[in-house]
């Protein structure tokens, strides 16, 4: 909770309007304490089964794809607890959603498959409540908080994918406004299908007959698996097939899917909201944003879980695994690894990534909070402590100042050798971050070990450390990015492709 309750400074953020009435500084610690348990005794239990059997293709309009028995215990505690898409909801009453990042960074790492299955439906939860009508939320959210249906973002097409501007996916308007007749393929659909909920709401991209060419065209369609009656109550298959489901190197109990919408000329859906295409442009990009947004949120936060897993598991066995006599000591006894020098640079390496992470993701969660009034929320700016560290960001700002201007005259003129540099660039970027949020902590535990009180101060010193050694081996990484984009290499532009052979 250092993360959330000292260093965010998160009761700033419940003082807001949206938050003062529900929840105090002190409720986290509830909903982590649950969240815990339900991952120790539920989760990690299942995430054998989510490997081998994983998921199973075995066709059909019911249920296409079958998940491990397992999987529908875990999907229902989830549910029970509201550890879910609950917090996808965004109106009154809502949780903050930088409470949200280390609850799915603890499931993340108990089993990284089971997770998607509640991500992509609370995504779809978020795009419904900014964009939909209010027939159209009324209609498919309650069931959508309460995992009894499913969502999916449906981007992917066989000849679409970055390039989403290309879906062939169509929308036909019928007699009764708002409802379209889908025809179209997706593919790499996440939770495309599975039977751990009554029903999946697929939120899709498609064009009007009257779209232009391009992202400007796409609009966005809510539908439904089975279709959803005015009533709420299911009616019948919506003539959404899945055709199979990818064969990974990992996640194998998450099922990623071929969708096939309209085989029997009988699909249909609802357009999300009051939009209507005018000119040929729809809105679907920026309705679908909300969504991508979110989920590229969500696959940091699955991959931390995945880094901090590791971390832990390597120092578990670190404190254990006994092997070769210490460098200071070579006639004496053989020690834990973890007291040789090369294996504590190695975790400690491993610890100060990890926490850099984790300080990235969970600000932006509360960014995302924040937005709902920012003006309210005020940091607390720094001392001029830690001389080195400090020195060391500076020269690493001035070095990420040239890479900016670089890219500026990049811009203007040689475009390709932007491109060429842009990841370099990137990585550059995040040294200088995750450094600067570091230092950060650091400036925080160097006030708490000098105030009053008791303090756990092995905790606090290793804060400290994590920081210094992520700035002093890890910041550094930038110079040598600058000095690479300062040679403007072109042979990865100018290689014949025969000569890749």
């Amino acid at each position: 909770t250092f993360q959330i309750k000292e260093w965010l400074g998160v009761d700033k953020l419940l003082s807001l309007d949206a938050y003062k009435e529900y929840y105090g500084i002190d409720d986290i610690d509830s909903f982590l304490d649950v969240n815990f348990k339900v991952c120790r005794d539920v989760m990690c239990p299942a995430n054998k089964d989510a490997d081998e059997p994983g998921a199973k293709f075995v066709g059909g309009n019911e249920h296409a794809v079958v998940t491990p028995d397992s999987f529908k215990n875990v999907y229902k505690t989830v549910m029970d607890a509201e550890l879910g898409p609950q917090f996808g909801y965004r109106g009154e009453g809502k949780i903050p959603l930088c409470w949200y990042a280390p609850i799915l960074e603890m499931q993340s790492a108990a089993s990284p498959s089971i997770v998607m299955f509640w991500c992509l439906t609370q995504g779809a939860i978020t795009v419904l409540h900014e964009f939909a009508t209010k027939k159209q939320q009324d209609l498919f959210i309650p069931k959508l908080r309460t995992g009894e249906w499913g969502g999916t973002m449906g981007l992917t097409e066989p000849g679409a994918g970055s390039e989403v501007g290309a879906v062939k996916s169509r929308a036909v308007p019928t007699d009764v406004p708002g409802k379209y007749k889908l025809t179209g393929t997706k593919c790499f659909i996440s939770s495309g299908d599975h039977d751990l909920a009554e029903n999946i709401i697929h939120l899709m991209l498609a064009k009007t007959p009257n779209a232009k060419e391009g992202t400007a065209g796409i609009s966005l369609f809510i539908v439904p698996k089975f279709w959803v009656n005015d009533d709420g109550s299911i009616g019948a298959w919506n003539d959404v097939t899945t055709m199979g489901i990818e064969h990974k190197l990992g996640i194998h109990g998450s099922t990623t899917a071929t969708l096939s919408m309209g085989e029997n000329d009988n699909c249909y859906g609802w357009m999300v909201g009051e939009a209507e295409v005018v000119d040929g442009r729809g809105i679907g990009m920026k309705q679908m944003f909300a969504y991508m947004n979110e989920e590229r949120l969500n696959t940091g936060l699955f991959s931390l879980g995945c880094i901090g897993s590791a971390y832990y598991s390597a120092l578990d066995y670190a404190k254990i695994r006994v092997q070769s006599k210490h460098s200071t000591n070579p006639k004496g006894p053989s020690v834990r690894i973890i007291e040789h020098e090369d294996v504590r640079r190695m975790l400690l390496s491993q610890k100060s990534i990890l926490e850099a992470c984790r300080a990235l993701i969970y600000q932006s969660y509360l960014y995302r909070d924040l937005a709902v009034d920012a003006a309210a929320f005020v940091a607390n700016k720094k001392t001029d402590e830690f001389a080195a560290e400090f020195a060391m960001m500076a020269d690493a700002m001035a070095a990420f100042k040239d890479i900016v201007d670089m890219n500026a005259a990049w811009t203007a003129g040689d475009k390709q050798m932007k491109q060429l540099y842009a990841t370099r660039t990137l990585h550059a970027g995040a040294r200088v971050y995750c450094g600067k949020l570091l230092l950060d902590q650091a400036l925080l535990a160097a006030a708490k070990l000098k105030g009053q009180g008791d303090v756990d101060v092995n905790f606090y010193k290793g804060k400290i450390a994590t920081a210094r050694f992520y700035i002093m081996n890890h910041v550094p990484d930038i110079f040598g990015y600058e000095k690479a984009m300062k040679c403007g290499d072109r042979s990865a532009i100018e290689i014949p492709e025969e000569s890749f052979m």
